[in-house]
């Protein structure tokens, strides 16, 4: 499955992303893995054992934007789905066996989601 990075700018790069981060306790994710017009926070990585002790401490280390959350899935998974966070347009949040998942997309030139958004989270599959 071919997903779209959006459109081919100069340099070439491309007009959006979507970015994943995986993180343990010994090795905590990157909160942010995507561009954000934000200045980057001191602390880079966050981990926590429970989504819902993810989402606090993520909302704690970033600009909270709009502040719109919402539950989601994620691989089949219970996860959490906050919008215009941090300065990226969407980012979504879960936790299993362990590992914290960040799964962030925005434009290059806007907050805007990359085009194939949607569907990467809708076949998004963990691995075993």
């Amino acid at each position: 499955m071919g997903l779209s990075d959006g459109d081919r700018l100069t340099g070439g790069e491309y007009s959006h992303v979507i970015g994943v981060s995986v993180g343990t306790e010994a090795q905590p994710a990157f909160f942010r893995n995507v561009p954000s017009a934000l200045p980057h926070p001191s602390q880079r990585r966050v981990w926590a054992p429970t989504l819902g002790e993810l989402v606090r401490a993520y909302r704690r280390l970033v600009d909270p934007g709009e502040g719109l959350v919402a539950p989601t899935i994620l691989g089949g998974e219970p996860a959490t789905l906050l919008i215009r966070a941090d300065g990226v347009a969407a980012t979504v949040l879960a936790v299993r066996d362990g590992r914290n998942y960040i799964i962030a997309t925005t434009g290059a030139a806007a907050v805007e989601r990359a085009p194939d958004f949607e569907r990467f989270l809708a076949t998004f599959a963990f691995l075993e």
